[in-house]
């Protein structure tokens, strides 16, 4: 059994958006991806690649359906006779498609890092996007040493 396959190759990312479901194990997902793949004559992925990929696909899962309710509310605000208020809802959106990009970035923080940004209000309901947090931390910080020298 060949166990090696591009951690680019899209396929495996199709296979996993179309297999996983939220209430089986990562594990399961792997076993079910990895024989859709032998099928397709593809070499299994690795349980640690299809793991990352589950990972991924179900935070955006989540994000798109929280963008989704927010959506709704509006549309059922406008239904019922009411104006929605429409800045709050484009910067709930624009948010989400904000975290939903940084959700798909592999930045790794460091305990140390971790710990200095305990209490973060973003990391307090959301503690899953350590890393898109301090990727934008850095961010921040880049942009203030070009705003500074200049």
């Amino acid at each position: 059994m060949r166990c090696a396959i591009s951690p680019n190759d899209p396929r495996i990312g199709d296979l996993v958006r179309a297999l996983d479901r939220d209430e089986q194990p990562a594990a399961e997902t792997w076993r079910t991806v990895a024989a859709a793949a032998e099928r397709l004559g593809l070499a299994r992925p690795s349980y640690g690649h299809v793991r990352r990929l589950v990972r991924v696909e179900r935070a955006l899962r989540r994000l798109r359906a929280e963008a989704r309710g927010i959506l709704t509310d509006a549309g059922a605000a406008l239904l019922a006779g009411r104006v929605p208020p429409v800045l709050r809802v484009i910067d709930e959106v624009n948010e989400i498609r904000a975290r939903e990009e940084l959700v798909l970035q592999e930045h790794k923080a460091t305990p140390a890092l971790a710990e200095a940004l305990e209490g973060v209000p973003a990391l307090v309901h959301h503690p899953d996007e350590l890393p898109a947090v301090v990727l934008v931390a850095r961010r921040e910080r880049e942009l203030d040493f070009r705003l500074r020298d200049r």
